[in-house]
């Protein structure tokens, strides 16, 4: 019975820490800014709570504008 315990941990441990890294990998908070030119920039926002993240993403968002840019929050 002991035998059967550790193998069915060995075989959900790796099942807990793929679902864990799968979301941490979708960062929330990112600003994301293309521009017409090619150029890409990405700006960390994640330690602003939500509406600051969106306001701020919104200012970026406006003064790419003028250079062809667009910025969206991930």
């Amino acid at each position: 019975m002991r035998t059967l315990i550790k193998i069915l941990i060995c075989a959900l441990l790796p099942l807990l820490f793929f679902s864990c890294k799968k979301k941490e990998d979708k960062a929330t908070g990112i600003c994301y800014c293309d521009y017409a030119s090619g150029d890409k920039k990405q700006f960390d926002l994640r330690n602003l709570n939500r509406t600051q993240q969106v306001d701020s993403c919104n200012v970026f968002n406006k003064n790419a504008g003028p250079f062809g840019g667009v910025c969206e929050l991930e």
